[in-house]
């Protein structure tokens, strides 16, 4: 996770990606509903989307080679992963 305005960015290693395990890693990283979640198009991300949740998230779709939509890109973590 980065923080785009703070410059801080946070990471762990999970060993599965699914809704429950990023909404804990949310929490770890003090992520919260005043935050602009940006992703890409996982269905691990699709409870940011729920009518409930008052996430404010957008997304881009790499399947249909979407690297940027609007703010919505995910090129800051693809280059940090790229460089573990």
């Amino acid at each position: 996770m980065h923080g785009r305005t703070s410059g801080v960015t946070k990471a762990y290693p999970t060993s599965e990606v699914s809704s429950q395990v990023i909404q804990e890693a949310m929490e770890w990283a003090g992520i919260n509903k005043t935050h602009h979640i940006v992703t890409d198009e996982s269905k691990a991300y699709k409870f940011l989307d729920d009518k409930d949740s008052n996430y404010k998230h957008d997304s881009c779709n790499h399947k249909n080679k979407q690297w940027v939509n609007g703010v919505a890109h995910t090129n800051t973590l693809e280059g940090l992963h790229a460089m573990s």
